[in-house]
């Protein structure tokens, strides 16, 4: 990873957030949505200035895509869809009547439940609630613009390891868009998980650690998806595909064959996801979700096509297939213990929880795998093509 990607990602976000809080406080969100998809743009054309008019016209329709999917979260779904997203924003309220003991509260509760059973609100409220009681007049709609910041911080990190186009259709994913439009933590998850990656190649070892906790914190299982993200940047393909049959075995050995099963199908849920073939009315906001499952789907048809006859498609879907399959039988074994907890039967087809919401760690590892493998399939039927025109032309004046 390049050396000051820290910096950038760090100005990226600055930027992105103080530009777009001016812009909700003086002519309102739409206008927000309006100045990051400008930021959106001058990411994808300043990553490919090169070729020049073609990108040009690349980075303007990333832009519009951008705008059409945020305007259309803005329009129809609701900042707290839900009681959790309440409760996050609720809690602001408990912090600026009293900051401090806020604060003292919040880290004693995190303390006292040993941080991996820490509960998220007030994680999330260490970190936002300071942030958002300097930035204007409280609104929810600051944990969007928050959200969205944070992502085109994620995509600086990301594009400093080399996965250029890829990483940036993270910008571009209505189901990441759909979750950085509500109060909730997942964008941030993703985000520490990244940080905490670029760290570790840093050799940051305290810094590392640091932000390794607080992201378990939010999040229990973060260290899998950082483990996950650290073998994939290194090529460790062994490792993974190793740890894939590790944990099958393990949740075998908790959860028994239902796990396994359950593992199995949620590695491939978290490609795709909501389920494109049971589209259903009155979801707020899930349109552009089903859209993107089908994509994800052709997608994931042809990449699975091609591995059967390619030993190099074999090898990177193989990568792919084994990190899922290792976050999937994390996500089993949680399943198994909630069904436990609450005196439920646990078997095949039992998934845990919200996949759809818990997949968001994961979408970028999705996006530039699929994208990596569908350029490598692309050049070689071109590379196939021209050398069989070449032939045919061979010897002709």
């Amino acid at each position: 990873m390049k050396r000051y990607a820290s910096l950038q990602a760090a100005a990226v976000f600055l930027f992105s957030y103080i530009g777009s809080v001016i812009c909700l406080h003086s002519v309102g969100r739409e206008y927000s949505i309006i100045f990051l998809s400008v930021v959106v743009f001058l990411i994808f054309y300043l990553r490919s200035r090169r070729l020049g008019l073609l990108h040009y016209f690349g980075a303007t329709c990333a832009a519009l895509i951008f705008y059409a999917i945020n305007f259309y979260y803005f329009k129809n779904l609701d900042v707290l869809v839900g009681p959790d997203e309440i409760r996050f924003n609720d809690g602001f309220y408990n912090y600026i009547y009293s900051p401090f003991e806020y604060v003292a509260w919040a880290v004693g509760s995190i303390v006292d439940s040993k941080i991996v059973f820490s509960s998220s609100y007030p994680v999330l409220g260490v970190i936002l609630y300071p942030l958002f009681s300097v930035s204007g007049p409280y609104d929810p709609q600051l944990m969007v613009l928050f959200n969205l910041s944070l992502l085109l911080a994620v995509v600086c990190f990301g594009l400093s390891s080399g996965y250029r186009w890829s990483v940036l259709l993270v910008l571009l994913s209505p189901q990441i868009l759909y979750h950085a439009n509500i109060y909730a933590k997942d964008v941030l998850s993703l985000a520490l998980c990244c940080f905490a990656v670029y760290l570790f190649y840093r050799k940051n070892i305290f810094l590392f650690m640091a932000v390794l906790v607080l992201a378990t914190a939010l999040r229990p299982y973060s260290g899998v998806v950082v483990f996950i993200y650290i073998c994939v940047l290194n090529g460790y393909s062994k490792i993974l595909l190793y740890a894939a049959f590790f944990s099958l075995a393990f949740v075998m050995l908790f959860s028994g064959a239902a796990g396994v099963v359950n593992s199995i199908l949620i590695s491939q849920y978290l490609i795709v996801s909501p389920n494109p073939f049971s589209f259903k009315v009155g979801l707020e906001g899930y349109s552009y979700l089903y859209i993107e499952a089908w994509i994800l789907l052709v997608a994931y048809t042809v990449v699975s096509f091609f591995t059967l006859v390619s030993r190099a498609v074999r090898e990177k879907y193989l990568m792919m297939v084994s990190g899922l399959v290792i976050y999937a039988s994390v996500m089993a074994l949680i399943g198994s213990y909630s069904s436990d907890f609450y005196g439920l039967e646990y078997k095949a087809g039992s998934l845990s929880g919200n996949i759809v919401r818990k997949k968001i760690m994961m979408m970028p590892y999705v996006y530039v795998f699929l994208g990596v493998i569908l350029l490598d399939i692309f050049r070689r039927i071109s590379l196939k093509f021209i050398a069989r025109s070449n032939f045919r032309g061979y010897g002709r004046k």
